[in-house]
């Protein structure tokens, strides 16, 4: 019986693993896909590409970790709990935490502005909102398709068709 627990917790661990590895691999993935997209649409010049970059990542990475993670956290919480039965406190107390969020990543996003205009023109962070903009339209776009795609009942008109 040990054994069986043993080997049963092992694999937890090894897929709860390579969940977070895939999980990682896609951002990296998209990651590049949207590095890609943006140098396209801003046509940056080497040199402005060599200040602009670092600048860049580090907004994301931010960005990333309060959206993703300290998101997560709340969305998870909520999950776990009866809306209905939580206190004004319990409420309160997450407002604030989604407030505090919202407040930071307003304050990432002016403080990528005012770095970059030491770096581009404000043209090209005009064009870059845009690109992420469209970037992410052409995301969710292409994941709706291939959500549709997978989907069984699209599978069951196909095969009708």
């Amino acid at each position: 019986m040990k054994h069986y627990i043993n080997n049963i917790f092992v694999l937890l661990m090894l897929f709860s693993s390579m969940q977070v590895i895939s999980q990682d691999f896609k951002r990296e993935r998209i990651k590049s896909l949207k590095i890609a997209y943006i140098t396209e649409k801003l046509d940056l010049t080497a040199t402005e590409a060599e200040k602009f970059w670092p600048i860049y990542n580090k907004y994301d990475d931010n960005t990333h970790q309060l959206r993703n993670v300290e998101f997560k956290k709340i969305r998870n919480q909520l999950r776990r709990e009866n809306l209905n039965l939580i206190s004004d406190q319990e409420a309160l107390s997450i407002l604030n935490q989604i407030e505090n969020i919202e407040s930071e990543l307003y304050k990432e996003k002016k403080q990528l502005v005012t770095s970059l205009r030491k770096v581009i023109s404000p043209k090209k962070i005009i064009l870059l909102k845009k690109a992420e903009d469209d970037f992410n339209k052409e995301l969710f776009r292409r994941l709706r398709d291939r959500r549709r795609q997978d989907s069984p009942r699209s599978s069951s008109n196909r095969k009708r068709n």
